[in-house]
This record gives C-alpha cells, sequence and structure tokens, in this order.
C-alpha cells in the first residue's frame, strides 16, 4: 500500500502539486490482515511479528500527509468477520 502511495506522491509532484500530499489528516485507516495459518501459535507469532513492524510502518504513511509531526493511536482487533486467521487493524492519524 504504501509503496503505491508513494508513486501517486510523486506523481502529484510532477504534476505541478508542490506538496504532492496523498493523505490529509486527521485520518483513520482499517487494515484487514490475513494470516497463512490458523492455529492459535501461528496467529500469535504472526501478531507478535505484526506489532513489531507496525510502528515503522505507520511512521512513514504518515509522511504521505507532508506533515513531520503526526501521532498514530492504532488498534489490532479480532472482529470474528470471516476466518480465524484474520485480523483488523484500526489506525487513528492525528497532527500533534
Amino acid at each position: 500500500i504504501f509503496e503505491a502511495l508513494e508513486s501517486v506522491k510523486q506523481v502529484l509532484k510532477e504534476s505541478g502539486n508542490e506538496k504532492g500530499r496523498v493523505v490529509t489528516f486527521p485520518l483513520c485507516t482499517v487494515f484487514t490482515l490475513k494470516f497463512p495459518h490458523k492455529t492459535t501459535g501461528s496467529i500469535a507469532r504472526f501478531i507478535d511479528t505484526t506489532s513489531e513492524a507496525l510502528p515503522d510502518y505507520f511512521r512513514r504513511f504518515a509522511t504521505l500527509g507532508g506533515q513531520g509531526n503526526v501521532e498514530v493511536t492504532y488498534k489490532i482487533c479480532h472482529l470474528f468477520a470471516n476466518s480465524i486467521s484474520e485480523r483488523t487493524v484500526i489506525a487513528v492519524f492525528n497532527k500533534k
């Protein structure tokens, strides 16, 4: 997702949009994570790995708004919507 939005940001800059903002704040995003295995241990490992990676990912994502001072609050939820191996990430981005 981030790479695709980075491409959009570059196109915006090249077309004369000086700020090249792809998103504005406040912003709420919802992502669905689909883990490959359905065992409890496997899901727990993937959630741990994802939890470690998300802060850096969200910091990179926040740069798409062209503002450096952004606070991100997020939660990984199991909404029981489809599969036992799916989780939803809800992230809220706000200017500080």
